[in-house]
């Protein structure tokens, strides 16, 4: 973040920039990045593009709180190795995107346990 932060005062308006982490986009957006390379966009498109609005109009209190209401299912999302507990989540909430290929494997039954709760606790339904 600090680099960022650095590249973004000696760059001004002349380089975009975009948090490449759900859970790094209150901050950076706050500090002038344009939105965010998102995990959970796959998943939960209509919430990581409200969080980005309220950022976009300036409404960094909002944001926060909104973000808050995500946070822990952002956290998650990288419980395990990326993208095993995005396809597992997807899969529950009954897109479909079929299964891991080797080298990865399926989630571990307790991490898809506490997926689920944190699934649950957005308000994302299990099928």
């Amino acid at each position: 973040m600090a680099e960022y932060g650095l590249t973004r005062a000696i760059c001004a308006d002349g380089l975009n920039f975009w948090s490449g982490n759900d859970s790094d986009t209150v901050t950076m957006m706050a500090m002038g990045a344009k939105g965010v390379i998102s995990v959970a966009s796959n998943i939960i498109p209509d919430k990581v593009s409200t969080l980005c609005k309220l950022c976009l109009s300036g409404d960094f209190k909002a944001a926060s709180e909104y973000y808050f209401t995500l946070a822990d299912f952002f956290e998650k999302l990288f419980i395990e190795t990326n993208p095993i507990p995005l396809k597992a989540a997807m899969n529950l909430a009954g897109m479909n995107v079929g299964k891991l290929r080797l080298p990865l494997v399926e989630i571990s039954p307790a991490n898809l346990q506490i997926l689920k709760e944190s699934m649950e606790g957005i308000g994302l339904k299990i099928k």
